[in-house]
């Protein structure tokens, strides 16, 4: 088996650039889903001493993997683009549109399934159009009405 990529001199932004030979992508699924286990563990864990002792093995590992590797790919994307204003650009259509997917999905799909209110009263309240905003990214909110409010 030949190891091309295994040569003494070569640097870590040389495997960046040949996305077929690296598994970066893979590594960072792999840690983001470290990442969504350890919050899930709230939820779903039924012993809180198992959820503290596999949450910080979680913690420690996936998140700082997941920034790191995370990081490298969009430094390759700024080295890669023509100008900052067109690096920019590429990242906004790249999180803008799932952000605000994410936030439409929970508002219409989730809240619906998951509130204690009625449908009438989930739709009418201010708490539901102040989740709305968020699509705006300025101001966050967290919360809708009638779910998980206790």
């Amino acid at each position: 088996m030949k190891f091309d990529w295994l040569n003494k001199g070569a640097r870590l932004g040389d495997h960046l650039q040949n996305d077929s030979q690296n598994n970066f992508t893979l590594i960072r699924l792999l840690a983001a889903l470290m990442v969504v286990k350890q919050h899930s563990f709230s939820i779903t864990a039924p012993n809180p001493d198992v959820c503290r002792t596999c949450e910080f093995h979680l913690r420690t590992l996936g998140l700082p993997s997941f920034f790191f590797i995370s990081g490298l790919l969009v430094s390759q994307s700024l080295a890669k683009s023509s100008s900052w204003k067109n690096f920019l650009w590429k990242r906004f259509l790249r999180v803008y549109p799932a952000a605000c997917f994410s936030v439409l999905s929970c508002a219409f799909i989730l809240g619906p399934l998951l509130t204690t209110y009625s449908l009438h009263a989930y739709f009418s309240s201010s708490l539901f159009y102040q989740f709305l905003s968020t699509c705006f990214l300025f101001r966050v909110k967290y919360q809708l009405p009638g779910v998980f409010d206790h």
